[in-house]
C-alpha cells in the first residue's frame, strides 16, 4: 500500500505527505505549490544541500529531555520551527489558513499569515490564541499597503514580516502551463475586487497578474517610509546576501528570514543553508535569524541552528500535511519533526539549542 492510499496518521516522515497530497490536489494546485522557477535547480538544491552537512555526536552527556525553545520578536516558544506564510491555502484544503491557525493554537506556537491568504486577517485574528504575525507584500498602491498594516495592527497581529524578494514574480513555467488561477468562489480575502478578478482569469498565470501590482521600485528608503507608519516590530524575509541583512538590522529589523522563496524566484541562487554561516558572522547575534527552504527532517533543523539560525519555517510539507488532513494533518507533520528533532539533540549530546555549536558539525 503506497502513501497515497494510507491514513496520514500512519506517516513516518514528511515525504509521505507529499505523495498523498498529490493524489487529492488538482494538477494545477499541486503544480503551484510544488513548482519552482525556470529549470528548478534551486528548488532541488534547497532539499539536497542539507545532505552536504554531517553531524558529529558527543556521547555520555546524559541528555534525555533537551530544551527545544527559542524566541522570535521577543516572545519565547517551546519549538524553533513554524509553518511558513504560504499563499492561497484554501487551494489545499477547504479550511485553508484557519486549519493551520487552529493547529498552531493547539501546539502553542505562532502563526504567520500571508498577504495572499484566502482567509482575511480579521478572521485569522478571531481564531488566534497564540501570537500571529503578518507577512506583508508592498504594493504600488501605497494606500493598500498602509491599509494592510493598519488592519494587522487593529486585529492584534504582533509583528510584520516583510517579503522583499518577489516584487517581480519568478518565471514559474508550471503555473503558466496550467494557466494558474484561483477557482471560484475562492478569493484573496485581503485584497480588493479588481485584484481578485485578475486572479480568477484563466489565461496565462493569475499569480503573475497579481504580482504586477507589487511595487517593483521598492528600495531601502521607501521601505523605511512604509515602516514609519507602524510601531509594530518587523522582520525582513527573502534576503540571501549578508550585507542586506546588516542593512536591515541597522534599520531596526528584529529578525532576518534568509530565503530564496522556495526556489520560486531567481533560479541558480544559493540556498539558505549555503549562506547562513555568513549571516551569523555578519550579524553576530544582533537580531534573530530564521531560514526556510527544503527542510524535511528534524536533523535539518539541527543543522540550521548549529550554523547560526534561531529557528526555521516549513513551507511545502505544511501544505501537503494540510491537504492530507487539515489541522490534524499539520499537527501530525509538526509532531514528526519534533520527535526527530528531539531525538537528534539527545543523540548529539545537546541539552538545549544553546549547546549546539560548530563542534557538532563534522
Amino acid at each position: 500500500m503506497d502513501s497515497s492510499s494510507r491514513d496520514f496518521k500512519d506517516f513516518l516522515n514528511l515525504d509521505e505527505f507529499e505523495a498523498s497530497a498529490k493524489s487529492v490536489l488538482s494538477p494545477m494546485a499541486y503544480a503551484y505549490f510544488s513548482g519552482g522557477a525556470c529549470d528548478q535547480f534551486t528548488l532541488r538544491e534547497n532539499v539536497s544541500s542539507w545532505n552536504n552537512i554531517k553531524l558529529w555526536p558527543r556521547v555520555l552527556r546524559g541528555v534525555s529531555n533537551p530544551d527545544l525553545s527559542t524566541s522570535i520578536f521577543g516572545q519565547s516558544f517551546h519549538l524553533p520551527f513554524y509553518p511558513a506564510p504560504v499563499a492561497m491555502l484554501k487551494l489545499a484544503h477547504p479550511e485553508g489558513e484557519l486549519a493551520v491557525r487552529r493547529a498552531m493554537n493547539r501546539l502553542h506556537l505562532p502563526y504567520f499569515a500571508s498577504t495572499m491568504a484566502t482567509t482575511s486577517l480579521e478572521d485569522i485574528a478571531g481564531e488566534s490564541t497564540t501570537p500571529s504575525y503578518f507577512q506583508l507584500y508592498c504594493f504600488k498602491d501605497h494606500g493598500l499597503t498602509k491599509s494592510l498594516i493598519q488592519r494587522a495592527e487593529q486585529s492584534g497581529f504582533k509583528g510584520l514580516v516583510i517579503t522583499v524578494d518577489a516584487q517581480m514574480l519568478g518565471k514559474r513555467e508550471a503555473d503558466i502551463r496550467h494557466r494558474f488561477h484561483l477557482p471560484s468562489p475562492l478569493k484573496l480575502e485581503n485584497l480588493d475586487h479588481k485584484s481578485n478578478l485578475e486572479l480568477h482569469a484563466s489565461e496565462g498565470s493569475g499569480a503573475e497578474r497579481i504580482s504586477a501590482h507589487f511595487d517593483a521600485s521598492l528600495n531601502w528608503k521607501s521601505l523605511e517610509a512604509i515602516l514609519g507608519q507602524t510601531k509594530l516590530p518587523w522582520a525582513i524575509k527573502g534576503v540571501l546576501h549578508p550585507e542586506d541583512g546588516v542593512i536591515a538590522a541597522d534599520m531596526g529589523a528584529k529578525a532576518i528570514f534568509i530565503s530564496n522563496h522556495g526556489g520560486r524566484q531567481l533560479d541558480c541562487v544559493p540556498t539558505a543553508i549555503d549562506v547562513l554561516p555568513l549571516f551569523a558572522k555578519a550579524l553576530a547575534g544582533r537580531v534573530g535569524i530564521f531560514v526556510d527552504g527544503g527542510i524535511r527532517r528534524g536533523t535539518d533543523i539541527v543543522k540550521a541552528i548549529l550554523l547560526g539560525a534561531d529557528g526555521v519555517l516549513i513551507g511545502k510539507p505544511m501544505v501537503w500535511a494540510l491537504a492530507c488532513g487539515g489541522a490534524e494533518g499539520v499537527i501530525r507533520m509538526m509532531n514528526i519533526l519534533e520527535e526527530e528533532f528531539r531525538l537528534a539533540l539527545c543523540l548529539l549530546g545537546c541539552s538545549s539549542l544553546k549547546n549546539l555549536r560548530m563542534e557538532h558539525k563534522f
